[in-house]
């Protein structure tokens, strides 16, 4: 039986919406409606007898142009997905900077830690920093609102891919971060405990966490090229890249993987 899903999301949406528009036909079992906006536009919103209705100009605006919709109706759909919306491994990359915990590969060969730059915590100290970054993101707070309006509603959030593997290559801000992380030979074990982290707070909330499928990283904590070369932003029109410069999102292919992991999740 064809399940009804709406797919919810900011910038990174593009990639499964441009992957369904490559190939309609792929994912027999889900029939997909996608409900993109930008910035905060999802939060300038309210819920009323399980209505979801856009309440700024700005976000009627884009509900309207880029949906072609002026509300949507979650009793309509068997799940509801998020898609992005800041919930990504950068927040896990930025605490690294300054802690460090017992049992990171790093520490096994240092012969004193009271001699390293950054502070030794616990790692439910930094479970705990995290799970509070995490609380802050736009897909967090969005799946709370649709979580508390809607309680019997499957939710799913489908993770921000990592930045592409080409800020190896340096010359951006957010490379420097991620080039100690793999010089240091943590990549495995931060990512982990980003995905755990994750998993776990929002399971609590009665919400399902799909973390980015493993053959789509390099490094661990980046995304391959493969799935990044290419991205087109989120517009109503299908002709507009992103910018050469542009780490940040993900193609088609990246968003076939993850509706193919969505379909999976709903029909298990």
């Amino acid at each position: 039986m064809t399940k009804r899903i709406a797919i919810f999301g900011n910038s990174h949406l593009a990639a499964q919406k441009f992957a369904l528009r490559d190939s309609p036909d792929a994912w027999p079992d889900i029939d997909i409606t996608f409900v993109g906006a930008h910035k905060s536009q999802l939060l300038e919103t309210d819920i009323t007898d399980g209505v979801l209705r856009p309440t700024s100009p700005a976000a009627k605006s884009t509900f309207q142009s880029l949906n072609d919709v002026r509300e949507v109706d979650l009793a309509a759909f068997d799940a509801v997905a998020i898609s992005g919306c800041q919930i990504t491994f950068n927040l896990a990359s930025v605490l690294y900077k300054d802690a460090r915990w017992l049992g990171l590969p790093s520490l096994a060969t240092l012969e004193d830690t009271a001699l390293m730059r950054e502070r030794l915590v616990s790692v439910s100290l930094f479970d705990t920093c995290l799970r509070r970054e995490v609380t802050k993101t736009l897909g967090a707070r969005f799946a709370t609102k649709i979580r508390d309006a809607a309680p019997d509603l499957p939710l799913y959030v489908l993770s921000q891919p990592r930045a592409s593997e080409r800020v190896l290559l340096g010359g951006r801000k957010i490379s420097t971060g991620h080039l100690r992380i793999v010089k240091k030979g943590d990549g495995a074990a931060l990512s982990a405990r980003f995905d755990s982290v994750v998993t776990d707070m929002l399971t609590q909330k009665g919400i399902t966490f799909l973390p980015q499928p493993d053959h789509t990283r390099a490094q661990h904590i980046l995304t391959a090229e493969l799935f990044t070369s290419g991205a087109l932003r989120l517009a109503r029109e299908d002709r507009h890249k992103q910018p050469n410069e542009d780490i940040l999102h993900a193609n088609a292919a990246y968003g076939a993987v993850t509706l193919t992991q969505l379909q999976t999740a709903l029909t298990a």
